[in-house]
């Protein structure tokens, strides 16, 4: 479960190809969760809202007999270090070449990738030399 398209564009353009389900499909009470699902992983961006909709999920889900599971996203927070905190940045942070990180899978969270590097290295040097 993810926030919003861009997460989920984001993801897909990392490799996942798992069920992506966009939080506003499940906002107030639209949309029931996929039927026969015994899990689900939330993914919402590591800000403050993004930890607000995680917990209003995760009360919701248990109540619908469906366990969440916060482990990705505490474990794409640790990996990160604070460099990013939306999820849809996160496609900045893998080549294409290296091939897809898949959460269901797990694994250590891909390095920012060259291109991205050198942006935050031109940025930084911008906002010193002000």
């Amino acid at each position: 479960m993810v926030e919003g398209l861009r997460d989920q564009r984001a993801l897909r353009k990392l490799g996942y190809e798992g069920d992506l389900f966009p939080v506003s499909l499940f906002a107030k009470k639209r949309a029931p969760f996929p039927a026969g699902a015994k899990q689900v992983i939330i993914l919402t961006d590591l800000d403050r809202e993004g930890t607000v909709l995680a917990s209003k999920f995760v009360k919701r889900l248990s109540h619908e007999g469906v366990r969440a599971s916060l482990s990705e996203r505490r474990r794409l927070k640790a990996a990160s270090h604070g460099v990013f905190l939306h999820v849809e940045n996160l496609s900045r942070f893998a080549d294409p070449e290296e091939g897809g990180w898949d959460a269901a899978v797990g694994g250590d969270v891909p390095g920012p990738a060259r291109v991205y590097r050198e942006g935050l290295r031109r940025l930084r040097r911008r906002h010193t030399t002000l």
